[in-house]
């Protein structure tokens, strides 16, 4: 297919369990494609990417270990990658250009986690431990300016945190503190990028959970505590994010049904969020991924 339409996203899987991968151009509103089929339908799962390729990891109870991969310039199905240092679901993916980072997650057992693994998009292989998050939770998202990923918020028993640490994705290490979030936020909130900010999108606020609608954001090179951006067409929890480093963009989620509902704001200015089109599906908890930001 001719991408001279811009960056693409991508959307592989979701709740409950399917394989559906979709794709759309994320300059130009429209429908989501159909791109192919996972090779394992999955749900609670994390993503990274590189220009030309997308991974999606683990999810699904029980939990899995598996990593699949995509050619983002074609359409087609999901291919074994590798395996994660573990078996996990409701944990993050993130990256760069070159190195794919999933963080946190629920491994068998209910046991939640502080691992960081990465792997080198690029060539297929297993996962390599990368170190730790300053807090063992599930249900987090992250940004990356390209060197810096941060990982934001999440689930730890029996509430939410507000919890942002940052890790330097060249180099291997524990996390270390960036700031807190507005919220305690325990519901997966989306999540885009640009090369300067990072734009979280909906969720679930603690300690009453009720969906919350509020987008917030962050300077990624700068420390500091989130602050607020605007506001989704509809207060949602598990939706999932992608970004081509001018749009950020949150598909599906749940509200008080599953959601085909993409939507998007411009990382540059504040503002609320503006429809997109439809998946082709009604999903939750899935994976987003694209070939213009660097890995998200």
């Amino acid at each position: 297919p001719d991408l001279n339409g811009g960056a693409r996203g991508l959307n592989m899987g979701g709740g409950p369990a399917i394989d559906n991968i979709d794709y759309f151009t994320i300059p130009s509103a429209g429908n989501a494609v159909d791109f192919g089929n996972l090779a394992t339908a999955r749900y609670l799962n994390a993503g990274c990417s590189s220009s030309t390729r997308g991974l999606t990891a683990g999810g699904n109870i029980p939990e899995s270990n598996n990593i699949e991969y995509i050619t983002i310039p074609s359409t087609g199905n999901g291919t074994s990658f590798g395996n994660l240092t573990a078996s996990k679901r409701n944990f993050a993916g993130g990256g760069n250009e070159t190195r794919g980072i999933f963080s946190g997650g629920l491994e068998p057992g209910s046991s939640y986690q502080t691992d960081i693994d990465y792997v080198t998009i690029a060539s297929t292989g297993n996962a390599n431990d990368f170190g730790d998050l300053t807090v063992a939770r599930l249900d987090a998202e992250t940004v990356c300016n390209g060197s810096r990923l941060v990982t934001y918020a999440g689930s730890i028993p029996s509430t939410g945190t507000n919890t942002m640490d940052y890790i330097t994705i060249a180099s291997t290490g524990n996390a270390q503190d960036f700031g807190d979030a507005q919220h305690l936020n325990n519901g997966h909130a989306a999540s885009g990028d640009s090369s300067t900010r990072g734009v979280f999108m909906g969720g679930r606020n603690q300690p009453s959970p009720n969906n919350i609608s509020d987008i917030d954001y962050i300077t990624i090179a700068t420390l500091g505590n989130t602050i607020n951006f605007g506001d989704l067409t509809a207060a949602k929890r598990f939706g999932t994010g992608t970004s081509d480093k001018i749009r950020a963009l949150c598909c599906a989620g749940y509200t008080s049904s599953n959601q085909d509902v993409i939507e998007y704001v411009t990382t540059a200015t504040q503002g609320n969020g503006v429809d997109f089109g439809n998946l082709n599906v009604s999903t939750y908890s899935s994976a987003a991924i694209s070939n213009g930001h660097g890995g998200l």
